[in-house]
């Protein structure tokens, strides 16, 4: 009975050791398959984060050279409309003034160029852009406005970032499609100041008010004015999704009574 019962005794044991060796094997079996999942995803990861960085960088760098172009395509029609005027200047055969106009014009595209591949620059090289821009106008229609420039003595020139020619086109539609019309001299009045956490621009100008400049522009200005607003818009929106700049602007009737004159107030994060 005893050697019965020993030899059954022995045979569970037999039985158990068999089955420990089996969960032992699928154990560094299931230890190394785990192992090598843990791997495979590990470089799974890897890549898709990979992919995920290559594509974010794809895309900032498309947005850059879309922003890049957008502020390309508004020179032409600025320098057309530069060398145009000094042909009048040359055709009244008025040479000082047409050498003047040389002169500024070419600080001015100097200053353009040396900052074309910039998308924001400082206060300081903004103001002298705008400074030299609004002159050149000035000799233009010299008859048709004054103008004014005034920086918030807060703001650091040399640190506060500026859109690089965002405030331009507003600037010239005032000159062209509100003072150039006046009757009588106009004013043009350019701010930038600080408010709060943004910087903030204000473009104000006493000339025939929006309404009225469309009643009078022709159908290639109606056009081209059409399409400076779109490509202006189309920078706002790019930058703000590039920097996250938060760029707002919006445009405003100084005299509500007779609908005229206009103010432009564009802001930024600082």
């Amino acid at each position: 009975m005893q050697n019965k019962i020993f030899g059954e005794i022995s045979q569970r044991i037999s039985l158990l050791e068999k089955e420990k060796e089996t969960q032992t094997v699928l154990y560094k079996k299931s230890k190394k398959f785990n192992t090598v999942l843990l791997i495979l995803l590990s470089v799974l990861f890897l890549a898709v984060l990979a992919i995920f960085f290559t594509l974010k960088r794809l895309k900032k760098k498309n947005l850059q050279v879309q922003l890049q172009s957008l502020r390309r395509e508004m020179n032409p029609h600025f320098v057309f409309n530069s060398l145009n005027s000094v042909n009048q200047f040359i055709a009244s055969n008025d040479e000082i003034a047409a050498n003047n106009y040389l002169t500024k014009y070419a600080t001015l595209m100097r200053n353009v160029m040396n900052a074309s591949n910039k998308d924001f620059v400082t206060l300081h090289e903004e103001k002298e852009a705008l400074q030299h821009y609004i002159s050149l106008e000035h000799l233009r229609f010299e008859d048709q406005f004054q103008f004014k420039i005034v920086i918030d003595e807060d703001l650091d020139h040399n640190q506060t970032k500026v859109p690089n020619m965002l405030l331009q086109p507003f600037i010239e539609n005032a000159i062209w499609h509100g003072l150039r019309y006046k009757k009588d001299k106009g004013f043009l009045y350019v701010s930038i100041q600080k408010n709060n956490d943004r910087i903030e621009a204000v473009i104000e100008d006493n000339g025939i008010g929006v309404e009225a400049s469309k009643a009078i522009k022709t159908v290639h200005q109606q056009t081209y004015d059409s399409r400076g607003i779109k490509n202006t818009m189309e920078r706002i929106e790019t930058l703000n999704k590039l920097y996250n700049c938060a760029i707002a602007y919006r445009t405003e009737v100084l005299n509500t009574t007779v609908n005229c004159g206009t103010r432009v107030i564009i802001s930024w994060k600082n």
